[in-house]
C-alpha cells in the first residue's frame, strides 16, 4: 500500500537522533547504531530504498577501510542511485534559499582588496592547504557560511579587531546539492506549504527527502576528540562525486562546529563549498567563480560587539554612520525575550553559557545588514 503525504509527515515528526552525530572513532559502529534507529521510524511505512541505502554506505566505509579498489565506484553508484531525490529536494530548496553567504578572514594585516578574501590561490604555499570535510587533495574550493555567526565560529571565534567579512551574491542558476535539511524542518516547510505544490508533489518531496536522509546523516558526523578522523570518509566522497558529475556547482552542508542542531539554530550553522578549477595555466583564482559571483571587499569594523544585544537605534547610529549609513526607520531587530517562530527567523546566538540573545538583535546581524548596503563586484 503506498505510503499518504500524512504517514510521511508523521515519519519526519518522531524523534531522530540528533545531528551532528558524534563518535569516537569507530564511524560504521556508531551509523550502524543509527541507522537502525532510522528504519525502525520507517518500519511501518516501508520504504524499501532507505534501508538499501544505509546498507550500501555502511558498504562503502567497509571498502574504504580496506582499502577496496572498487570502493570509488562503489560509492558514485550509490549516489547515482539516489540522483532524482537529491535534484528534486535540492531545487525545492533553490526556491526558498537566501543567496547571499559570507567569508571570513582573520588577518592582523589590513584586507582591502577582493582578492585577500577569495579562495586559497592556487600558487599559494602548499603549508596553507588543509583537509576540511567537503576537500580533495590539491583543490581550492570556495568556503562560505550562511550567516556571519558560522564564519565566526568556523574560525575559532577569533579577536573581533582581526576578523574580516565580506558578502557573496551566489547566482541564481547555480546548482547546489542541499545535505542542510533536518527532518522537522521540512515537516514544517510542507505543513506551512512553503513550497506551493500539489499533494502528490509534496509526498513525492517527502519520499525523497527520507530516501536521502541517511546521506544527510552520515555527512553529519562530530568528533568527540581530535584523534578521530573518519568524518571526512563520506563527505569527501560525496565531493569526489559532485566534481567528476560536473552536474552540480556546489554544496551546502551542516557546520560541525556546533554540538547539536535545534529549532533555535540550526539555520545559523550552514555551510557551503563551491567548486573552483585551475583550467588555466597562470591564473591564480578560478575563471568561472572570479567571472560569475559578486562579493563585497573584506570589512572590519570597529567599535562592534558581535554580542551585543543592539536594540536602540542610538546605539545603532554611530556603527552605522562610520560606514557612512544612515540609520534605517524599518530597521528590523528583535528583543530576546520575545516569542519567534523559528523556522521564519535565525533563531538565538549564545552570550554566556546561561544566556542567548536572539539573532536579529546582535552584531552579527548588524554586520551582515552593514555588508548588504555595501558594493558587490566580480574579483
Amino acid at each position: 500500500m503506498m505510503n499518504t503525504k500524512e504517514e510521511l509527515l508523521n515519519i519526519l515528526g518522531q524523534n531522530f537522533d540528533k545531528l551532528p552525530l558524534k563518535y569516537d572513532g569507530d564511524l560504521k559502529q556508531l551509523l550502524e547504531e543509527s541507522f537502525e534507529k532510522l528504519k525502525t521510524k520507517i518500519k511501518t511505512s516501508k520504504i524499501e530504498r532507505v534501508i538499501d541505502i544505509t546498507a550500501d554506505i555502511l558498504g562503502y566505509i567497509e571498502k574504504y577501510k580496506n582499502k577496496d579498489t572498487d570502493a570509488e565506484d562503489y560509492f558514485n553508484n550509490i549516489m547515482n542511485k539516489i540522483v532524482p531525490d537529491l535534484e528534486f529536494v535540492s531545487e525545492m530548496y533553490d526556491k526558498i534559499s537566501s543567496n547571499i553567504y559570507y567569508r571570513a578572514r582573520i588577518s592582523e594585516k589590513d584586507l582591502a582588496d577582493r582578492s585577500d578574501i577569495f579562495h586559497l590561490p592556487y600558487d599559494a604555499n602548499k603549508s596553507l592547504e588543509r583537509s576540511y570535510r567537503y576537500s580533495m587533495k590539491n583543490q581550492h574550493f570556495l568556503y562560505l557560511g550562511a550567516t556571519i555567526y558560522t564564519c565566526y565560529q568556523e574560525c575559532g571565534e577569533p579577536n573581533v579587531d582581526n576578523f574580516y567579512v565580506a558578502a557573496f551574491d551566489i547566482p541564481q542558476n547555480y546548482r547546489i546539492l542541499r545535505l542542510a535539511i533536518l527532518p522537522y524542518e521540512i515537516k514544517s516547510f510542507i505543513e506551512k506549504d512553503n513550497f506551493k505544490l500539489s499533494d502528490d508533489n509534496y509526498k513525492k518531496l517527502l519520499l525523497s527527502y527520507i530516501n536521502i536522509l541517511p546521506l544527510i546523516m552520515a555527512c553529519s558526523v562530530k568528533k568527540k576528540n581530535n584523534q578521530a578522523v573518519e568524518e571526512y570518509i563520506v563527505p569527501q566522497a560525496v565531493m569526489n562525486w559532485v566534481v567528476n558529475g560536473k552536474k552540480w556547482n556546489g554544496i551546502e552542508y551542516f557546520s560541525n562546529v556546533v554540538l547539536t542542531y535545534s529549532r533555535k539554530n540550526y539555520k545559523l550553522y550552514r555551510n557551503l563549498v563551491l567548486i573552483s578549477k585551475n583550467d588555466s595555466i597562470g591564473e591564480r583564482f578560478c575563471k568561472k567563480l572570479s567571472k560569475e559571483i559578486k562579493f563585497t571587499k573584506p570589512l572590519r569594523i570597529n567599535g562592534l560587539n558581535l554580542f551585543k544585544e543592539y536594540t536602540d537605534n542610538e546605539e545603532i547610529k554611530p556603527i552605522l554612520e562610520q560606514e557612512n549609513i544612515t540609520v534605517p526607520s524599518d530597521y528590523v531587530h528583535f528583543d530576546s525575550d520575545i516569542n519567534r517562530d523559528f523556522s521564519k527567523e535565525l533563531g538565538c546566538v549564545s552570550k554566556t553559557e546561561n544566556e542567548s540573545i536572539h539573532y536579529s538583535s546582535s552584531g552579527f546581524y548588524l554586520f551582515e545588514y552593514i555588508l548588504s548596503k555595501k558594493e558587490k563586484n566580480l574579483l
